[in-house]
């Protein structure tokens, strides 16, 4: 067999690094006559990027790569717990193995990482309920999973995943971040609690909140609670030492300023949807009128804008989930057992660490070195997921044949020039403002 397509992008997972996790996780205990662990890994991360394959579709292109002929129940057979913990133990190679270029590595000097995480919530079979639990009412009953995953915009590279049940929110998975100093946490305010903005404080990382409506401050001075909405409408523009409701009064940075009364009824209107059929406070509805950050950012080198301008950056993780979702079949889950579903899921989670990490990431640099192009994420996935042999194509030709195959990915998957800042270029100038903080 020619060498897989992991082995290929990842140099920490030699077949013979394959082959040992195999046995590590159970999954091979004896000589493989048809199956072995790195062909089955290599044919179902690839065609994991589309839907969900059945065993006999597997046996098919074993056959086609391999010339053995397995048949679909020795496929089925090996799709089992063994089988999730050896992709378990894949993901954690691919996931900590660094690289010594980042693309913005000349601005270590002020971030070490800027760390991104998010949730999507994914679409499962009813018979999952029970397991992955959902949402439900008199009528309807749905099941559903929760993705968390954290992503290093410095480095552009995945550091974490997780399958989670429905029930599990943000809330509980906050405290699951793995920060250190340097560090720059960028999350929505599903995940603001008091504990953790003191463990983030703490352990010497920065992070920036929005205001959460229930989330309470006291002047530090005489521990009187604050009225915010009095405050902002005495003032206007806010940026003061607070601390937080809390039992350790922890101090955080409370900084906001006035938005165009057109965003503030679009917001009002929103949450009225939101509500449905419920009114939303007067004093919630005015605080619409203000964009309102918490943080620890020093005052002197981060103003609002800039604080404003780096919270954007957390819309990166929400671009990417919305690829997913849109070319690789996130939302088309057919009838699976539990192994299979969290197989796949890992098996997906594999394929897409490697494409930020050896296509994305390699492909956005060459492309704009070469063509002056600025490669869309979205466009790379589409155009990956229509034939799959073209990931493990892209991972060899963008070192053998960089200019040439530049030139291609900009054709096809280049954003249109227009007057409108793609993601990568407001990125580009937000990253280049930290290095004058």
């Amino acid at each position: 067999m020619k060498k897989s397509m992991i082995s290929t992008a990842i140099k920490s997972l030699s077949s013979t690094v394959i082959e040992e996790l195999a046995v590590k996780s159970g999954f091979k205990k004896r000589k493989a006559r048809k199956i072995t662990p790195e062909a089955l890994l290599d044919v179902y991360c690839r065609e994991s990027i589309g839907s969900s394959l059945s065993f006999n579709d597997i046996a098919g292109i074993l056959c086609d790569q391999t010339g053995k002929t397995p048949s679909k129940q020795a496929v089925g057979k090996r799709i089992n717990e063994h089988f999730r913990i050896f992709l378990e133990m894949i993901l954690e190679k691919v996931l900590g193995d660094e690289s010594k270029t980042d693309v913005y590595s000349q601005f270590d000097s002020c971030f070490q990482r800027i760390l991104v995480q998010d949730s999507t919530v994914v679409k499962l079979p009813y018979q999952l309920f029970d397991e992955f639990s959902g949402s439900f009412n008199g009528t309807t009953t749905a099941c559903n999973a929760r993705i968390q995953a954290v992503y290093d915009l410095i480095a552009q590279r995945f550091l974490f995943f997780s399958i989670d049940k429905y029930s599990k929110n943000d809330l509980d998975a906050a405290s699951e971040l793995s920060v250190r100093a340097g560090d720059l946490t960028l999350r929505d305010r599903g995940y603001l609690k008091y504990d953790e903005v003191k463990r983030l404080n703490d352990s010497g990382a920065s992070f920036i909140y929005r205001h959460m409506a229930s989330t309470n401050y006291r002047y530090p001075e005489t521990d009187e609670l604050i009225d915010l909405p009095k405050l902002l409408a005495k003032n206007g523009s806010v940026d003061m030492d607070v601390c937080l409701n809390n039992d350790k009064r922890t101090p955080v940075r409370l900084v906001a300023a006035p938005v165009d009364e057109e965003i503030a009824n679009i917001r009002r209107m929103k949450e009225k949807k939101k509500k449905k059929g419920h009114n939303p406070s007067k004093k919630l509805l005015s605080m619409m009128s203000w964009t309102v950050f918490i943080t620890n950012l020093p005052r002197d080198r981060f103003e609002f804008k800039t604080i404003l301008a780096l919270y954007g950056l957390r819309w990166r993780i929400e671009t990417i989930f919305k690829t997913w979702k849109s070319n690789m079949s996130f939302a088309v889950i057919h009838r699976v057992s539990s192994q299979q579903l969290k197989a796949m899921l890992f098996a997906r989670f594999i394929a897409i660490a490697i494409t930020m990490k050896c296509v994305y990431k390699t492909g956005l640099k060459l492309v704009a070195l070469n063509t002056g192009k600025i490669l869309s994420l979205s466009k790379l996935m589409r155009y990956v997921q229509i034939r799959k042999e073209r990931l493990s194509e892209l991972i060899i030709d963008l070192v053998e044949t960089p200019v040439e195959t530049s030139i291609l990915l900009s054709r096809f998957c280049a954003y249109d020039r227009r007057e409108r800042l793609n993601y990568n270029q407001s990125e580009a100038m937000i990253m280049r403002v930290l290095t004058l903080s």
